[in-house]
């Protein structure tokens, strides 16, 4: 019997090595083209991130952070909410047209409420330390199935004339923005408080499902990824939220396990068809460097990762658009997001795969 039993466990490992995504298939060579920065009208001297979304026929870029050469209606000469469209045949055309969606004001209102909060306490009499104000800042959006609503994930924080946020308050929420109004509408409740998992760097639609994907700093992982998921019919429900405890699918946020590590938040991850793989594109933390690897489930595991380039200052984010991609993904758009003193560039790069991908 024990004889039996030890086969059988053998058996089971081999077959688990067998399906492994990292036991034969190799990331093929691929072609790097830096096409140059994003430039933006001349009010506007840099800006962070930009996660895109095909929305209304057009693309959507939203940005979480966007620096002024004016001081603005807030008297800051910040954005903390922004977003603009962009044609997607210009954009290939290398036109860069941008189409303010909320010329200097922020794309993602604040109550009254919010807004008499931050006249009261973000004073420039008052030390840096002691201002409060609400930063709402978009990340990735998604589409719903019938085409007719825009949601967009926000992170609501209390931050203070140092933007540093307090950990004690805010969370994710998710804005929805219907075709055909002005603005997006924000919920009453956060779905993700700040005591909650937090996950808002990159976001799929895929079989009926939403997955959120979050980075986060720890002293045991460093720079590590989590993913949740729900029907889409119960996105706004938080109780249907489950999360990837490294075997299975858990509703206690507590279990989930890392994914993937060492990202830096603001990814991105889509399917990609011309390898039949799901692609995610990150900026390695603390260096010049744009990765990429890939998984055949949303969930990993992951190929080793490889180098796309090394851009030269410090990259702090970096996302595939997946609106951009052509001939089905073989031609993928990155744009990341790197620190040059005080203006921001947003490096757009054009991976090329081979014209037939590797068999298994």
């Amino acid at each position: 019997m024990r004889s039996f039993w030890s086969f059988l466990l053998i058996l089971l490992v081999v077959l688990a090595s067998g399906c492994s995504s990292t036991s034969k298939w190799k990331m093929p060579l691929f072609s790097v083209q830096k096409v140059g920065t994003l430039q933006f009208e001349s009010g506007i001297r840099s800006r962070f991130g930009g996660h895109s979304v095909l929305w209304n026929g057009r693309l959507l870029w939203l940005f979480a952070d966007t620096k002024l050469n004016y001081k603005g209606l807030n008297r800051r000469g910040t954005i903390d909410s922004a977003a603009a469209y962009l044609s997607v045949d210009k954009f290939r055309q290398g036109s860069l047209e941008w189409q303010e969606v909320a010329d200097g004001i922020e794309f993602l209102p604040l109550t009254t409420e919010e807004s008499l909060f931050n006249k009261q306490n973000f004073r420039p009499d008052l030390p840096p330390k002691m201002q409060e104000r609400h930063v709402l800042r978009p990340g990735p959006a998604f589409v719903s199935p019938e085409g007719g609503t825009l949601y967009i994930l926000y992170s609501h924080t209390i931050r203070d004339g140092f933007d540093k946020a307090d950990p004690t308050q805010g969370g994710l929420g998710i804005a929805t923005w219907h075709s055909g109004t002005r603005h997006p509408i924000r919920p009453r409740k956060l779905l993700f408080p700040y005591y909650d998992i937090c996950l808002d760097d990159a976001a799929m639609v895929n079989a009926g499902f939403v997955y959120l994907y979050g980075a986060r700093h720890e002293e045991e992982h460093g720079w590590s990824v989590r993913v949740g998921r729900v029907r889409f019919k119960d996105l706004m429900n938080r109780d249907e939220w489950q999360f990837w405890d490294g075997s299975t699918w858990t509703y206690e946020a507590t279990k989930a396990k890392p994914i993937l590590e060492h990202a830096a938040p603001h990814f991105s991850i889509h399917w990609n068809a011309f390898l039949s793989r799901y692609i995610c594109v990150y900026a390695q933390p603390n260096t010049r460097d744009v990765m990429m690897t890939t998984s055949e489930f949303p969930v990993g595991p992951w190929d080793k990762p490889v180098l796309v380039t090394t851009l030269p200052e410090t990259t702090i984010a970096a996302t595939a658009h997946r609106a951009l991609q052509r001939e089905n993904g073989r031609i993928e758009i990155i744009a990341a997001s790197c620190k040059n003193g005080g203006k921001d560039n947003i490096h757009v790069l054009k991976i090329t795969f081979p014209n037939l991908p590797p068999k298994e």
